[in-house]
């Protein structure tokens, strides 16, 4: 008999293969820990698998990593609860902090991290160690501002990349000024992807030397930050957040807010902290409320889609043209793509009163967006 193809067969297989991955840093770790020459078999079992001395000194260190400070998050990867890349990013976060902070930030992440994509569970856990080490990720901030870089590098048939590494608020001020220029002034008839076009007005403003290019106006750049009143006044260090990015320092929110020429204060329910909603005849937003949406939800609330709020379609989750009527509690944010993955192949959603969002699939598959990603699933 035939075996019959779904979404949930096809990701089994997917939740299986990292839990043969739990086995081989299991194993790894036996092999190289009890080694009486630790360089030899390491280099025998590089040739073996036939990768490269990069890549198996990152399986070295992650296999001990899971065995000796993250040992819940060998348990998920064995269990097919996350996989690889979710492991590496644990590791990644919790490589600065001792064994007991590495522990806790596991304990709070891997609850929800089956149900969250790679950079939502890296948001959780920067959210996390900023809370329990905020003078640490403080520390860890200001060195890394140190190693900020513009570097160009060569890349197959022709093509070339330029990397910008610079403060969480800084990248995504330079990406909104070409992201809200192009899509100011794209031509209907522009066949280029969104992609395209923005590169092509990057490369062309900073051939150009800036603002004076053809095709580039500058535009004010809309990072939004949510900043809780004790962090305002210095009395804590953690809680702030960048729409688009995640956690951030408190001193860097309270500079940011310092120099905002605009703020938007949101009245929120105080037993749920999901904001207070609006109605109105009538199709198009206020600025008012448009921003109201898009502080209250933060990113497109497709699943597992991190894409920035700011930048995305206010969505009526039934359409405008059958309900003649807008609603705030009836509204989320969705990317382009989403958005139009939604109208024309029947996916539907409902918000429920603490703000998650319930999807359907096509299939009938549920989904749960949680309006908080770290929430505890049973509370």
């Amino acid at each position: 008999m035939e075996q019959v193809l779904t979404p949930r067969s096809v990701a089994g297989k997917y939740r299986f293969a990292a839990m043969v991955m739990a086995d081989f840093f299991q194993d790894l770790h036996g092999l190289l820990s009890t080694s009486s020459d630790f360089d030899s078999d390491r280099e025998e079992t590089r040739v073996e698998m036939a990768v490269s001395t990069a890549e198996i000194s990152q399986f070295a260190a992650l296999a001990q990593a899971l065995h000796e400070k993250l040992p819940c998050t060998q348990e998920a990867l064995a269990a097919g609860g996350i996989d690889v890349k979710k492991a590496q990013m644990l590791h990644s976060l919790t490589k600065p902090l001792d064994a007991e902070l590495a522990g806790l930030v596991e304990e709070r992440v891997l609850p929800t991290a089956h149900e969250l994509s790679n950079s939502e569970m890296r948001a959780l856990g920067e959210r996390y160690i900023q809370e329990l080490d905020p003078h640490g990720a403080q520390e860890r901030h200001e060195r890394r501002k140190k190693d900020r870089s513009f570097t160009v590098t060569s890349k197959p048939d022709g093509m070339g990349e330029l990397r910008l590494y610079s403060t969480a608020p800084e990248v995504q001020a330079a990406y909104q000024a070409i992201d809200q220029q192009v899509r100011n002034t794209r031509a209907k008839d522009d066949e280029r992807t969104q992609d395209q076009a923005r590169a092509d007005l990057a490369a062309a403003v900073l051939a150009a030397g800036g603002a004076g290019s053809e095709g580039f106006a500058p535009v004010d750049p809309k990072i939004v930050i949510t900043i809780p009143k004790d962090v305002i006044e210095g009395k804590q260090e953690h809680g702030a957040e960048m729409q688009g990015h995640g956690a951030i320092p408190g001193s860097m929110a309270r500079q940011k807010a310092a120099t905002a020429s605009v703020w938007l204060r949101m009245i929120t329910d105080p037993m749920t902290g999901v904001g207070i909603d609006f109605s109105r005849k009538g199709y198009r937003l206020s600025q008012a409320e448009r921003n109201f949406l898009i502080t209250r939800h933060k990113t497109c609330r497709f699943p597992n889609c991190q894409a920035p709020a700011v930048t995305a379609d206010l969505d009526h989750r039934t359409q405008y043209q059958h309900s003649r009527v807008t609603r705030g509690r009836d509204m989320a944010p969705l990317c382009r793509r989403h958005h139009i993955l939604k109208d024309q192949h029947h996916w539907g959603y409902e918000i429920l009163p603490n703000g998650d969002l319930l999807w359907t699939s096509p299939r009938g598959t549920k989904i749960l967006v949680r309006m908080d990603p770290g929430a505890d699933p049973d509370g």
